[in-house]
């Protein structure tokens, strides 16, 4: 099945990206390299379990409680990482411009509400998305000279860029998976095409803030 093997690209993408963050972890002692592990753990465990129930059972989990709530938790810790870097750069003149990543997750939580029901898993998921995209634009208006120099992923643009990435790939995935017909993917469509590049996402979040000191 198509699905399998996407899901599997993830799975590898992702234990990567969690044993590339862990080594820094160690090596550094940096606080901020144990929080990416954690997003990418999360990730990892929601995927892993999404993947065993497509092998075992040949579909989708029908109560995917388990990775949403996997997933959910690894949304918390990208945006601490976000809120952190937005905290060290100090006080900042207001960028309208943040409030789009809001108003974009709120529409698309009343839809998904709509479309399936769901209503507090859809609130906290597009909640969280939409405050990662909020801190995502401020550091990408963010001056260069506003970070502090014992924190650099705070002035790291491409970092932010990244998380931007990631909550916009989310929204497509989630969105076209509202349109996928019940039963195995079989084919190439919208919903996998999104799936390929949400992961390659969560490997850019970590090679964007690879080169960043932060503290």
């Amino acid at each position: 099945m198509v699905e399998g093997i996407t899901d599997a690209a993830e799975l590898v993408v992702v234990a990567a990206c969690l044993a590339a963050a862990l080594a820094r972890a160690l090596s550094t002692r940096n606080m901020t390299w144990v929080t990416m592990a954690c997003f990418h753990a999360c990730i990892l465990l929601g995927s892993a379990y999404w993947l065993g129930y497509l092998l075992v059972f040949g579909e989708t989990p029908r109560y995917s409680y388990v990775p949403d709530m996997t997933w959910t938790a690894g949304y918390v810790f990208l945006l601490m990482l976000v809120a952190e870097a937005d905290r060290r750069r100090g006080v900042a003149a207001p960028v309208p411009a943040a409030w789009a990543p809001v108003v974009a997750c709120t529409a698309f939580c009343v839809y998904y509400i709509v479309d399936s029901g769901s209503p507090l898993l859809n609130i906290v998921e597009n909640g969280l998305l939409a405050a990662i995209g909020f801190f995502a634009v401020r550091g990408i208006a963010a001056a260069p000279s506003a970070a502090p120099a014992d924190s650099r992923l705070a002035g790291n643009k491409a970092f932010h860029w990244a998380a931007l990435a990631f909550i916009v790939v989310e929204q497509v995935v989630w969105t076209t998976s509202c349109f996928l017909e019940p039963g195995p993917i079989a084919e190439v469509n919208p919903y996998i095409v999104s799936s390929f590049v949400l992961t390659a996402t969560y490997a850019a979040i970590l090679v964007c803030a690879w080169r960043s000191d932060a503290t």
